[in-house]
Formats: C-alpha cells, structure tokens, sequence
C-alpha cells in the first residue's frame, strides 16, 4: 500500500491547495492528520502527542473540531478559529478523561484561512506556517516551545536551537494539560505565492532555503507536497510528516 495518505482540494477560491501526510522512515505509526476545505477555505494540520492510539484520535479530533466551527460559526475569522482550537481541546481532554487508553493524549495544531486580502492564522505548538514570496520563505507562526522560549530571552542562540536535546517541548498544545491558549495572526497576502502549512517532520529536518527551493521549481501544489515529504524522508524521516500548500491560482 502506498505509505502517502492524501487528500487534495483545487480550485479553492483562487488557490491550488493539496495536501500530503506519511509516518517517517523511523516511526511504525502516524499521529498527524490534517484537513483540505474550499467552502470557505480553510486549511488545518495536526500533530499528535500520546501513542498508539492517542496521538492520532487527539490529532483527528482536533481537526474536525476546529473545521467544525469554522465551517458552522460566525463572526470575524480570528475568533471562529480560535475558538474551533478551545472546542477541539476540550473534545480532546472529554474523550481522555473518558478512556484511560487515551490519557495524556494532545496535539499541537496550526488553521489557516484566507479572507480577501489577508491570511488568518492561529496555531498551537509547534506546528507552523510559512509564505513564500518574492524575498523568500517566511514564517508567520510563533513556535510555542522551550527553545523559542529561549531564543526570545537571548539565552539561546537560533543555531543551537536546531539541535538542543530539549528542542521538541512544546509549552502550549491541545490537551494534554498543556496551556491551550491559541494565538492568532494576519498575514497580509499581497506579494503571497504560496503558503505552507506543516508538522516539525518538515521543518526539524529540511532547511528553509531548502524547503523554498522546492516550492518554487515544483509546479502545483500536489507536486510540491511530495517533493517536500520525499526530501524530509530523504534527509532521514525521524518524524512523521504532515504538509499542506497552497499555491495561488489565478
């Protein structure tokens, strides 16, 4: 069976939108999951925490969550995200306290939807969003963790950061116990040509330059999905790794 589980959306409003997800070369199992919708568009990737069976129902959950309150909600796009993200953890921590299998189950998560002229993003962990445009790739999220923490108070230098034993804490997530304070952001989408959406299966192993690279000589957004999966397996698959991209459209 193909390892590759995906789902693809295009012509969503503009966008050619795909998605990929695959366990790694070193994992057995896939606690990510993620979610393609074009009506409104709307964009969310997973990252479980938990095991066999609880990061993957804390990653799935959070994702049907949070369309779910997008999709059915009203009201400006940063409190429907953000409260589709509050909904999913209390699912998430419902079903823990309900199944002692499932105890300590989270996921860290990050939404993205595009609204006229702007990127709304809100995110948990350490799961992130980027943009690609004429000056490069950049990062729109905030990674809610021990080493950023520690970057941000100049204790730790961002170079050290990529290889500290302590670099996959996350101080925030859905679940879990953790704080699940979602924090939101705007992105401006003039200049935008791409936007990505990923797990740390990605970015902890394929540079950024790397990683922009491929998003611009790949054409379409399912072409760029595998050849960024390929490259993370390629560079040793420690991870699960979940993508989306979102390539403009017209």
């Amino acid at each position: 069976m193909d390892p590759f589980r995906s789902a693809g959306q295009h012509g969503s409003r503009g966008w050619d939108v795909h998605g990929e997800t695959h366990p790694g070369r070193v994992r057995a199992r896939n606690e990510d999951a993620f979610g393609v919708w074009s009506d409104p568009p709307l964009w969310v990737v997973a990252d479980g925490m938990g095991g066999h069976r609880g990061g993957p129902t804390a990653s799935r959950v959070t994702v049907e969550r949070v369309a779910a309150q997008w999709l059915d909600g009203t009201g400006p796009a940063p409190g429907r995200l953000a409260a589709g993200v509050r909904c999913a953890d209390r699912a998430v921590r419902v079903e823990a306290g309900a199944n002692p299998d499932l105890a300590g189950m989270g996921c860290t998560v990050v939404a993205a939807a595009p609204c006229g002229d702007h990127l709304h993003v809100v995110h948990l962990g350490d799961a992130r969003c980027y943009v690609l445009t004429r000056r490069g790739l950049a990062r729109v999220t905030r990674d809610h963790s021990l080493v950023e923490e520690l970057v941000a108070s100049g204790t730790l230098a961002p170079e050290e950061a990529l290889t500290h034993p302590r670099r996959n804490v996350v101080t925030r997530a859905v679940g879990a116990g953790a704080d699940a304070r979602p924090e939101a952001t705007c992105q401006p989408l003039d200049g935008v040509e791409a936007v990505l959406l990923c797990t740390d299966g990605l970015w902890g192993t394929v540079p950024e330059a790397t990683v922009a690279s491929l998003l611009r000589r790949t054409t379409g957004a399912e072409r760029a999905c595998r050849a960024l999966v390929e490259q993370a397996n390629a560079a040793g698959g420690r991870d699960n790794i979940t993508v989306v991209v979102a390539v403009r459209s017209g």
